[in-house]
C-alpha cells in the first residue's frame, strides 16, 4: 500500500534537518540541540498552518452564533419533506449562512491541516527509529539517536528504561496530556443543551488526557516530546484565537 504521506514527510524531514543545522550553529550537537530543533520544526509547521486555524476558529464562532436559528429552522421543517419545502428550507439555510458570515468551505481548513499533522507524526516515528527522511543524512540521524537526557533517547520506550527514565517520559506525557485537556476544557466547542452531547463534552477532555498518557506507553520518547510541544502550541494558539474571535 503506497504511503500517501511520503512526500510531505520527506519535506518535513528536510525542514527538521534545517532546524537542526540552525540549533547546532549556536549550540553543541546533542540532546538540547535536538530538543530545540524539534521545537523549531513544530513552530514552523504550526505557523504555516495558522491561517487555516484562524479561518476555522472564526467559522466555529459564527456557527455557534447561528446554531439557535439553525435549530429553529430544522424544527420548522421537521414534518415537511415535499420537494418544495426542502427547496425552501435550503434557501433559508443559505440565507442564515450568509447573514452570519458562515463559510461554504465549512471544515475544509481543518481537513487541509490533517495531512501535515499526520506527516509530522510519521516523521517523528521514523527519526526516533533512526530511519532516514528527506535531507536527514546518516550522520545527522546518528546524532539524533545518540542524543539523550537522563538516559532517555528519542527512540526510548516508556517501560524499557530505569525509573528515572520512565519518569522523564511520563513527565512529557503529562505535559502533553494537560495541554490537550486544557485546550478542550477551556477553548473547546460551545456548550450544548442536549443532555447526551453535554455529557460527552464534559468527558472528552478527560478521555483525551488519558489517551495521550496511555499512548505514551506505545510510542518512542521523541514522539512524546513532539506531542508536548505541539499540544502546548495548540493551547496557546486557541487561547489567542478565542480572544480574537470573541472581540
Amino acid at each position: 500500500m503506497p504511503d500517501l504521506f511520503a512526500p510531505l514527510t520527506t519535506l518535513l524531514g528536510s525542514v527538521l534537518a534545517l532546524t537542526h543545522t540552525a540549533t547546532t550553529a549556536v549550540l553543541p550537537d546533542g540532546a538540547i540541540a535536538w530538543i530545540l530543533a524539534i521545537a523549531l520544526l513544530t513552530v514552523t509547521v504550526r505557523l504555516a498552518l495558522l491561517p487555516f486555524a484562524v479561518h476555522g476558529a472564526r467559522n466555529a464562532r459564527r456557527s455557534a452564533a447561528a446554531a439557535p436559528a439553525m435549530r429553529e429552522l430544522q424544527r420548522k421543517y421537521a414534518d415537511r419533506r415535499d420537494p418544495d419545502s426542502l427547496q425552501q428550507m435550503m434557501a433559508e439555510r443559505r440565507e442564515l449562512q450568509r447573514k452570519h458570515g458562515l463559510s461554504a468551505l465549512g471544515c475544509l481548513p481543518l481537513l487541509l491541516q490533517m495531512p501535515v499533522l499526520f506527516s509530522l507524526y510519521h516523521l517523528m516515528m521514523k527519526v526516533s527509529g533512526g530511519a532516514s527522511v528527506g535531507a536527514l543524512t546518516t550522520f545527522t540521524l546518528a546524532s539524533a539517536t545518540a542524543a539523550s537526557i537522563g538516559g532517555v533517547h528519542l527512540g526510548s520506550r516508556l517501560l524499557a528504561g530505569s525509573l528515572p527514565q520512565t519518569m522523564i517520559v511520563l513527565g512529557l506525557a503529562a505535559i502533553a496530556g494537560f495541554a490537550t485537556f486544557a485546550t478542550q476544557r477551556w477553548f473547546g466547542s460551545q456548550p450544548v443543551d442536549d443532555g447526551s452531547m453535554a455529557a460527552m463534552q464534559h468527558v472528552m477532555p478527560w478521555l483525551s488526557l488519558g489517551g495521550v498518557v496511555v499512548g505514551a506507553f506505545f510510542v518512542p520518547a521523541g514522539l512524546v516530546l513532539y506531542w508536548a510541544f505541539s499540544n502546548l502550541w495548540t493551547l496557546g494558539q486557541q487561547s489567542v484565537l478565542h480572544r480574537m474571535t470573541a472581540a
